[in-house]
C-alpha cells in the first residue's frame, strides 16, 4: 500500500506510508514504511526517489500523518494499514515483570522474559530461555526497555519510542519506582529543537487515531450483533443470540 500526504512544515517535500518498498536502512529511520521524497512545491507529485524518514523529522512526519488520517474515513485503507504497522502498546504484565528484575550483588539470579519469572537456581545457568540478571538492571524505564527488547533491535525509532514511552509511563504511574529519564533522552534524539512534550504529543496524535480505529470496529461489531438479536426475536420469536464473551 502507498499513501502519500503533504508535509505540514516543508512544502518542498512529501511523505508517504509505503509498505511495498525495501530501502536499505541508514541513519536512524522512523520505520521501514515511513518515507519522504521531494516535491519542490508541486503538490504531491514526486520529483525524486524516496528515502526513509529520519528521527529529525519525527514531529513533522507524525503530525502530517495524523492530519492526513483525519481527512479520510475512519475505516479507510490508510487507517486499516496503520492498525498493523503502528507500534503496539507493551503489555502491563511485561512491564511489571521487567521492573521487578533488579540486580543484587549478594546473589546471582536468572530471569526469563518469556516465562516472566525470576530464579536463583543454578540449573538456569545453561538454559537458553533464561539469562543472568545484569548489573545494569535497576528498575528504571531504560532498564525495563532494555530487558524487554533483548537482542531485538526493532524496526525503527517509532517502535523504540513506543517501548521506552510505555516503560516511562508505567514507572511514573507506579509508586516507589526509581527516577527515570524520559525516552527522548534515553534514545539520544539528535537534531530536534523542540521539547519532549511536543515529541510525545506528535506520537500520540497518530496513536490515538489508531486506537479510534479499534474503538470504531468494536462499536460497529456490537451494533451488528444487537441488530441480529432484534431480527431473530422479531422474525421467529427466538431467544436473543448470546454474545460470546
Amino acid at each position: 500500500m502507498i499513501h502519500k500526504f503533504a508535509s505540514l512544515q516543508n512544502s518542498e517535500i512529501g511523505y508517504a506510508v509505503d509498505t511495498s518498498l525495501h530501502i536499505v536502512a541508514t541513519g536512524r529511520p522512523l520505520a521501514y514504511w515511513a518515507v519522504a521524497f521531494y516535491t519542490y512545491g508541486d503538490g504531491l507529485t514526486q520529483h525524486s526517489g524516496s528515502w526513509l524518514v529520519q528521527e529529525e523529522q519525527f514531529r513533522d512526519y507524525c503530525y502530517s500523518l495524523a492530519a492526513s488520517m483525519l481527512s479520510l474515513p475512519v475505516k479507510g485503507e490508510l487507517q486499516a494499514s496503520m492498525r498493523f504497522h503502528w507500534p503496539d502498546k507493551t503489555s502491563v504484565a511485561k512491564l511489571r515483570f521487567a521492573q521487578s528484575v533488579r540486580y543484587d550483588a549478594k546473589k546471582i539470579r536468572y530471569y526469563s522474559m518469556q516465562e516472566q519469572r525470576l530464579s536463583a537456581s543454578d540449573s538456569k545457568r545453561h538454559d537458553r530461555r533464561w539469562s543472568e540478571v545484569p548489573s545494569w538492571a535497576d528498575g528504571t524505564a531504560a532498564s525495563m526497555a532494555r530487558l524487554i527488547r533483548g537482542d531485538y533491535l526493532g524496526s525503527g525509532v517509532l517502535e523504540e519510542y513506543r517501548l521506552h514511552l510505555d516503560c516511562y509511563d508505567y514507572n511514573q504511574a507506579t509508586p516507589g519506582s526509581p527516577w527515570s529519564q524520559r525516552p527522548e533522552y534515553v534514545l539520544q534524539f539528535s537534531g530536534i529543537d523542540h521539547s519532549y512534550l511536543e515529541i510525545e504529543n506528535a506520537f500520540n496524535a497518530v496513536a490515538r487515531l489508531v486506537e479510534a480505529w479499534f474503538a470504531f470496529e468494536y462499536v460497529e461489531t456490537a451494533l451488528e450483533q444487537y441488530e441480529r438479536n432484534l431480527k431473530a426475536v422479531d422474525e421467529v420469536g427466538a431467544q436473543p443470540v448470546q454474545v460470546a464473551e
